[in-house]
């Protein structure tokens, strides 16, 4: 008898439940992976509202990196220009797919292309980029509470005159 008490285990009948890893937001960097600050500024040449017409395919480019510990995650992005929702710039229909690689699995690499027509008249102008697991239907809201990063680029746009960045939209 001592033996068969001794043998005896626990049988569990309920499954047990494991808590699931929490979504880590992404942060966005530039190319050369330093952290994009809501300061910076990009100033134009001043010849850029005189050369080319709108739609001529001149462009300001941005190329920025995405960094976001949940590799297998697709993340999904939107472009603004002037707090306005820009199709146009949006390559890969706004889809940063999780990384093949087998090292630095974690960022993901774009490059916004912005046309001139979106930066006149001459003025300051904004460039926002949000990036996110995903966003609710029609808005710049994410669909996980925190799960948004977001960077800003202000434009000086000028035609010879001073521009008062503190008229950005």
């Amino acid at each position: 008898m001592a033996i068969a008490v001794s043998l005896s285990g626990c049988l569990i009948t309920q499954p047990v439940r494991f808590d699931q890893p929490s979504n880590s937001p992404p942060s966005i960097s530039d190319a050369q992976g330093a952290p994009l600050s809501l300061t910076r500024i990009i100033q134009l040449p001043r010849d850029f509202t005189t050369t080319g017409d709108a739609g001529s395919g001149r462009q300001v480019s941005l190329a920025v990196e995405v960094f976001d510990p949940d590799v297998d995650q697709t993340l999904n992005f939107q472009v603004l220009v002037d707090r306005t929702p820009c199709s146009t710039c949006v390559e890969q229909h706004g889809v940063l797919s999780p990384s093949t690689r087998a090292t630095g699995r974690d960022r993901r690499s774009t490059t916004l292309a912005i046309d001139q027509a979106l930066l006149l008249p001459p003025n300051c102008h904004s460039i926002q980029l949000l990036v996110s697991g995903g966003f609710q239907a029609g808005s710049q809201m994410p669909l996980e509470d925190r799960d948004l990063a977001s960077a800003t680029w202000w434009v000086a746009s000028t035609d010879m005159s001073t521009v008062d960045m503190r008229l950005c939209p």
